[in-house]
């Protein structure tokens, strides 16, 4: 299988989206406001599956090791 996560660009409010997520346990928190882009660079990811182990392998762009 072959995975894609888009990169995100935050213009404005930088982990106030899911950072709000806490105002459900202290609900004086304020709401927070942010403006998000997915960017065309992200995690690239292929997934094969191994019976007994998780097994991950990092390559820079040109496939060598890192």
């Amino acid at each position: 299988m072959k995975l894609f996560v888009p990169g995100r660009l935050c213009l404005f409010g930088e982990h106030s989206d899911w950072a709000g997520g806490y105002r459900f346990l202290n609900p004086q928190i304020e709401k927070g406001y942010t403006i998000v882009v997915g960017i065309a660079q992200g995690i690239y990811a292929d997934v094969k599956p191994h019976p007994t182990h998780l097994i991950i392998k990092t390559t820079l762009n040109n496939d060598s090791l890192m």
